[in-house]
C-alpha cells in the first residue's frame, strides 16, 4: 500500500489508543462548523415564528373580544324579545277556557315571566356596549315601562276572567274580556317595544359577523408569517447542507459504495480512492487495509477447508438418500393407519349421532316424535291382532311454561323441561313410553291397561307429581299440565288419528281451566273440523269483502235527538246468512285476521259518515248544529299496533272526514294491559282531534288512579248494568258510581242496552248524556240508517 505524505499521521488498528487521539480536535472542529450553521438557521426560524405568533395572537384577541361582546349583546336582546312576546293572552290563555283546571297554574307564572324581563333589561343596561348605541338606552326604558303596565293590566283582566271560566255558559264573556285587552294600549305597547328590538338584534349580529371575519383574517396573517419564517429556515439549511456535502458526504459515499460492492460480489480487490489527508482520508486508508487483511484470511481458510468440504459433501449425500427412503416409507405407513383410524372413528360417531338425533330429543333425552310414532304404530298393530288389548295416548301441555320462560329466561325454561321429563319417567312403568314433541308438549303411551280407571290413575299421578314445586336459580316455581286422553277403543286405528285426538282433548282441558284432563270423544273432532272450516271461510270472506256494517243510533238523552251511530260489523255468509261478531271475531283474533277486518270497518265507517254529512247537513237543522259522530271499536291487537296512528291518519285524509267526527271505543281491559303505552297512544290519538271512549266500562279491571290520566272523552256503561226487566239495587249503585266518577273526570257517559221507557227515564234522571239500545233502534243497514236520519225523530 502506498504511504501517506505525513508518516506521523499513519493510523492502524495495532497502534495504541493514545497515539490515535490526534484526530479528536480536528473532528470536533468540523462538527462545530456544522452545528453552528444549523443553529443559526434554527435561531432565525424561531425568531421569525415568534414575531408572527405575537402579531397573530394580538389581532386574534382584539377580534375575539369584539365578537364575544356582540354575541352577548345579540343574545340578551333576543332573549328579551322572546320573553316579551311569550306571554300573550290570545295564545296562552284562550285555550285554557276549555281547561279551567290549568288556569291557576298559568296565571301564577306571570310574576315569574315579568321578573325575567326585568332581569334581562337590567343586564342590557349594565352592558358596556349599550352606551355605544345611542337609541338603545331610551328603548330599554320604554320596554321596562310597557312591561310594568302590561303585567299590571293583565293581572286585573285575569282576575275578572277566572270566576267566569268556572261557569260553562260564561265562556263567551271571558273570551270578550281577553279580546278587549288584546285590542288595548298595554298589549300593543309591549308588542311594539318587542318588535323594535329586532333592528338592534340585527345590528349586534352584523357586528358579530364582522368580528368573525376579522378573526379569520388575523388567523390567516398569523399562518402566513409562520410559513414564511419556516420557509426561510429551510432554504438556509439547504444552502448549508450543500456546502458541507462536498467535504463530508462524497468521501463517505465512496466508502459506502465500495463496501456495498464488496458485500454483494465478495471482490476484496477493490479500494477506496484517498483524496484528502484529514480524518476522512484516514478513514478511507484504514478501510482499504481492512479489506486486504480480510481477503488474505479468506484465501487461507478456503484452501484448508476445500478438502474437508468435499468429504462432508459425499457423506451428506449418502446420509440424505438413506434418511429420505426411511422417512418416505414410515410416513406412508403412518398416513395409511391414521386415515383408517379416523374413518372408523368418524363413521361410528356419525352413526351414533344420527341414531340419537333421529329418535331422541336433544334437550331432555326423551324419545322424539319419530320414535313415539313408531312405538304407537306397533301398539296399534298389536291391538288389531288382539281385540282385548287396551292402550292410551296422553297429550300433555304445561300451563304456565311461557310465563316462567319469559320471566326467568330460556336457561331456566330448559331446566324446567328437564325436571318435567324426569318426573314423567318416575310416574311410568318400564313398558310405557314418554316423549317430547317440542316446546312444552309431551306425549305418553300407556300400554297393556286393564280399563279406563287405570289410565285415570296414571294421569292423576302425573298431575300430582308435576304440581310439586321446582327450584330454579334459588326460586320456587309451580307448573301444572293440561292432559288430553285418547283410548285405543275409540274406533280410530291410525297412529296419527290417536295423537290428533289426544291433542284435541288436551285443548278442551286447557279451555276448561288449569290442572285438568279430558277424555276424547267424537264430538270434539266434529267441532275441530267445523272450526277449521269456519277459519277457512273467514279467510275467504276477508279476500271477498263479505262483511257489512250495521249502524246503531246513539241518541242525546238531553235533547232526544240523533247524534251519531256506532259501526257494528256483520259477516254476510253466502250460505249461512248474517253471522254476528261474537261467533267469528275470536277466531279472527287468533288467526290475525281481525286487523284486516278492523281496518276495513274503520275506512268504510269514515267514508259513510262523510257521505252522510255532505248529503244531509243542509237538510237537517240538527246536523247543521253538530255533524254526526261515528263510533268504531278497536280490538286489542289493533290498539297495540305501531302503525295505528299512521293508518288512521291515512283513512281521515282519504275519506276527508273531520277527526272530531270520529270516536274510537277501546275496552278498559285493553287499556290496563299496558297503561303507560296506552296513555301515550291515547294522547297521540287525541292530538289528532279524535274522540276516545272506554267501552264496556264496569265489566273489567280499572285502576282509578291511572284512569284520571287517560285523555278520554267518554265512558260507556255496559249493557249488563242497564238492560233487562229492571235495574236492580246492585246495578243501580254501580251506575251511580260511574256517573259520579264521570263528573269528577269531566267526561260524558253513554248508556248501552236501553230497551224500555223505564230505563230511558231512569238514565235521564241520572243525568246521563247519551244512550243507545233497542228502545231507540236495532242496528240498521245503510238504507235504514239514511231513512232514520231523514226522519230526524225525537225520543
Amino acid at each position: 500500500m502506498k504511504s501517506q505524505p505525513d508518516s506521523a499521521y499513519q493510523f492502524s488498528l495495532s497502534q495504541p489508543f493514545s497515539n490515535r487521539l490526534w484526530c479528536v480536535p480536528r473532528f470536533f472542529s468540523l462538527r462545530n462548523k456544522i452545528i453552528g450553521g444549523y443553529a443559526l438557521a434554527l435561531s432565525i426560524a424561531i425568531g421569525g415564528t415568534t414575531v408572527g405568533l405575537t402579531l397573530g395572537n394580538f389581532y386574534q384577541q382584539q377580534a375575539s373580544a369584539i365578537r364575544d361582546s356582540a354575541n352577548q349583546q345579540g343574545r340578551l336582546l333576543s332573549d328579551l324579545q322572546v320573553a316579551m312576546l311569550e306571554t300573550l293572552p290570545t295564545r296562552e290563555f284562550v285555550p285554557l277556557l276549555r281547561k279551567p283546571t290549568e288556569f291557576k297554574r298559568h296565571k301564577s307564572q306571570l310574576a315569574i315571566r315579568s321578573a325575567e324581563i326585568k332581569a334581562l333589561i337590567s343586564q342590557l343596561q349594565s352592558s358596556p356596549q349599550t352606551t355605544t348605541i345611542k337609541d338603545l338606552e331610551p328603548l330599554l326604558h320604554k320596554a321596562h315601562q310597557a312591561t310594568e303596565k302590561f303585567y299590571q293590566q293583565i293581572a286585573v283582566v285575569l282576575n275578572q276572567v277566572e270566576p267566569l271560566i268556572l261557569q260553562p255558559k260564561s265562556t263567551d264573556a271571558a273570551q270578550k274580556l281577553i279580546t278587549d285587552f288584546t285590542s288595548g294600549y298595554e298589549f300593543g305597547a309591549i308588542v311594539s317595544r318587542a318588535y323594535e328590538l329586532t333592528a338592534y338584534i340585527k345590528t349586534a349580529r352584523e357586528q358579530e359577523y364582522q368580528a368573525k371575519l376579522a378573526l379569520l383574517e388575523a388567523e390567516n396573517l398569523r399562518n402566513q408569517i409562520i410559513g414564511s419564517s419556516m420557509l426561510f429556515s429551510v432554504l438556509f439549511a439547504a444552502v448549508l447542507a450543500f456546502s458541507t456535502s462536498r467535504a463530508i458526504a462524497r468521501p463517505i459515499e465512496a466508502v459506502t459504495q465500495v463496501a456495498q460492492i464488496v458485500s454483494y460480489s465478495s471482490d476484496f480487490s477493490l479500494q477506496v480512492p484517498v483524496t484528502t489527508s484529514d480524518e476522512i482520508g484516514l478513514l478511507s486508508t484504514s478501510f482499504n487495509n481492512l479489506i486486504k487483511t480480510i481477503a488474505a484470511y479468506i484465501q487461507k481458510l478456503s484452501q484448508k477447508n476445500h478438502k474437508l468440504q468435499q468429504t462432508e459433501e459425499a457423506l451428506r449425500i449418502a446420509h440424505n438418500e438413506l434418511e429420505m427412503r426411511v422417512i418416505e416409507r414410515t410416513a406412508e405407513l403412518a398416513k395409511a393407519n391414521q386415515e383408517l383410524l379416523i374413518e372408523i372413528t368418524e363413521r361410528k360417531r356419525v352413526e351414533s349421532e344420527l341414531l340419537h338425533l333421529a329418535f331422541y330429543d336433544g334437550l331432555t333425552g326423551l324419545p322424539n316424535r319419530a320414535l313415539f310414532m313408531d312405538r304407537l304404530k306397533h301398539a296399534v298393530d298389536y291391538s288389531k291382532r288382539h281385540s282385548d288389548y287396551l292402550f292410551a295416548v296422553l297429550f300433555l301441555d304445561l300451563d304456565r311454561f311461557k310465563f316462567i320462560n319469559d320471566s326467568l329466561g330460556h336457561t331456566c325454561g330448559d331446566q324446567l323441561l328437564l325436571t318435567v321429563a324426569q318426573r314423567l319417567k318416575e310416574c311410568l312403568r318400564s313398558i310405557d313410553l314418554a316423549a317430547r314433541l317440542g316446546g312444552d308438549e309431551f306425549t305418553v303411551l300407556l300400554e297393556g291397561m286393564k280399563d279406563v280407571s287405570d289410565v285415570i290413575r296414571v294421569v292423576e299421578r302425573i298431575q300430582e307429581k308435576l304440581a310439586l314445586p321446582i327450584t330454579l336459580r334459588g326460586q320456587e316455581v309451580f307448573t301444572t299440565a293440561s292432559i288430553g286422553i285418547a283410548l285405543s277403543a275409540t274406533g280410530y286405528d291410525q297412529p296419527e288419528d290417536l295423537l290428533r285426538n289426544a291433542d284435541l282433548a288436551m285443548y278442551r282441558a286447557k279451555a276448561q281451566g288449569k290442572l285438568r284432563y279430558e277424555l276424547f270423544n267424537s264430538q270434539m273432532h266434529v267441532q275441530a273440523v267445523a272450526r277449521l272450516q269456519l277459519e277457512t271461510a273467514l279467510r275467504r270472506a276477508v279476500e271477498r269483502q263479505e262483511f257489512r256494517i250495521y249502524y246503531q243510533p246513539i241518541v242525546s238523552l238531553i235533547t232526544g235527538k240523533l247524534t251519531g251511530f256506532e259501526a257494528l260489523v256483520r259477516w254476510l255468509h253466502p250460505e249461512h246468512g248474517i253471522i254476528f261478531p261474537e261467533e267469528f271475531m275470536p277466531i279472527a283474533q287468533e288467526t290475525g285476521l281481525s286487523i284486516s277486518i278492523d281496518e276495513w270497518v274503520l275506512h268504510e265507517a269514515c267514508r259513510q259518515a262523510k257521505q252522510w254529512q255532505d248529503l244531509f247537513q243542509t237538510n237537517s237543522a240538527n246536523l247543521g248544529e253538530r255533524p254526526l259522530i261515528t263510533s268504531v271499536n278497536l280490538c286489542s291487537s289493533r290498539f297495540s299496533q305501531n302503525k295505528l296512528l299512521y293508518h288512521i291518519n291515512q283513512v281521515l285524509k282519504e275519506t276527508e272526514l273531520d277527526a272530531q267526527s270520529l270516536k274510537l271505543e277501546i275496552t278498559e281491559s285493553v287499556i290496563m294491559q299496558n297503561a303507560e303505552k296506552a296513555t301515550f297512544m291515547l294522547k297521540q290519538l287525541r292530538n289528532l282531534g279524535i274522540q276516545l271512549a272506554i267501552d264496556d266500562f264496569g265489566t273489567g279491571y280499572s285502576s282509578l288512579g291511572r284512569l284520571q290520566n287517560f285523555p278520554i272523552n267518554e265512558l260507556k256503561i255496559d249493557r249488563t248494568f242497564v238492560s233487562g226487566s229492571g235495574i236492580d239495587q246492585g246495578n243501580l249503585e254501580i251506575i251511580e258510581t260511574i256517573m259520579t266518577l264521570s263528573k269528577k273526570l269531566g267526561v260524558d257517559v253513554t248508556a248501552e242496552g236501553i230497551e224500555t221507557a223505564e230505563q230511558l227515564k231512569f238514565m235521564r234522571a241520572m243525568k246521563c248524556e247519551y244512550g243507545q239500545g233497542y228502545f231507540f233502534s236495532k242496528p240498521l243497514d245503510k238504507s235504514a240508517a239514511e231513512a232514520l236520519i231523514v226522519a230526524n225523530p225525537q225520543w
